[in-house]
């Protein structure tokens, strides 16, 4: 009878550790897929975030170098004007040593 008991005591806890195995696994593996969606939605999420900040930085590069293009047109235009004064009063001076 020990025999048999030994076996008896062996099937109920191969029964046992498969019943375990049969409940416990689905949900780790629920538990499982839920931390990886969660993990996934926040890689998402700061992707999302990363995307919106480049877009920001994009736009104020361009603001800023459509202001430079326009300081270099006004200092251009400056730079003109000066030189056409600049001018006129070499003129003036010029006319003034030709003239006695």
């Amino acid at each position: 009878m020990s025999e048999q008991n030994m076996k008896l005591e062996k099937a109920a806890e191969n029964t046992l550790a498969r019943f375990v195995v049969q409940l416990i696994t689905p949900v780790l593996l629920g538990l499982i897929a839920w931390l990886g969606a969660r993990q996934l939605s926040a890689i998402e999420t700061k992707q999302d975030s990363l995307a919106e900040e480049q877009a920001q930085q994009s736009r104020k590069t361009t603001a800023i170098a459509s202001d430079v293009r326009d300081l270099n047109t006004r200092f251009d235009v400056m730079a003109v004007r000066r030189l056409d004064e600049l001018e006129k009063r070499v003129d003036r001076v010029e006319q003034a040593t030709k003239t006695p």
